[in-house]
């Protein structure tokens, strides 16, 4: 049977959790919270794009960086790692709707990571 749910938005958001990698950053998340690898994220994006808030808004900073190949989140960057990724979580990817899949994994891993930064405490 054919899957065309694209994955939400929670899915979205385990999965940069999951990808969390502190080990260039001399930080140690092994046994982290939840919320310990959102404040570490956070952290990370605004010491490292913070200046792009006052020309762009959250998502595109987000965007920017998770397409910059953030070495503190390793989702799946490569067009075959996302499609795998899309497939593992029942999405059909097809030749008819692969560039728009792409399209929509990125767009919503940015909106998923637009939306810790913003409801994070400083």
């Amino acid at each position: 049977m054919r899957k065309t749910t694209f994955p939400t938005r929670k899915t979205f958001k385990e999965l940069l959790l999951s990808c969390v990698d502190s080990s260039g950053y001399n930080v140690n998340l092994d046994n982290a919270t939840e919320q310990e690898k959102i404040n570490f994220l956070v952290q990370t994006i605004r010491s490292e794009l913070g200046w792009m808030l006052e020309k762009q808004t959250v998502f595109a900073m987000s965007k920017h960086w998770l397409q910059g190949l953030a070495s503190a989140c390793t989702i799946p960057f490569y067009n075959g790692d996302i499609i795998n990724w899309l497939e593992s979580k029942g999405f059909e990817v097809t030749a008819h709707n692969e560039d728009l899949a792409i399209d929509r994994y990125w767009d919503n891993a940015s909106f998923a990571l637009a939306a810790m930064v913003t409801k994070h405490k400083n």
